[in-house]
């Protein structure tokens, strides 16, 4: 197979929960689990039955939890999921 074949677990997590921090404001924060980066081509992923793809973000200030990013100009062309994305 060319691609990404997954049947483990693929996971970001971040947090804007800095309790240990005093000079600073808590501040947005961004997890993603994959991305297929500018100019790239990714034949195929493929998430079987036992795979897990996903993203979370907690804390007081939030923040965008992505799964899969594909950027612009990325290509990939087959996406099959056969558990769970989130």
């Amino acid at each position: 197979m060319n691609g990404l074949y997954n049947s483990g677990v693929i996971a970001a997590t971040a947090t804007s929960d800095n309790g240990n921090a005093t000079l600073v404001t808590p501040q947005a924060t961004n997890a993603v689990g994959i991305i297929v980066g500018l100019n790239t081509t990714v034949p195929t992923i493929l998430n079987d039955t036992t795979g897990t793809i996903s993203a979370a973000t907690g804390g007081p200030a939030g923040g965008s939890a992505i799964a899969i990013s594909i950027m612009s100009s990325a290509t990939l062309p087959t996406l099959t999921n056969l558990s769970t994305i989130s």
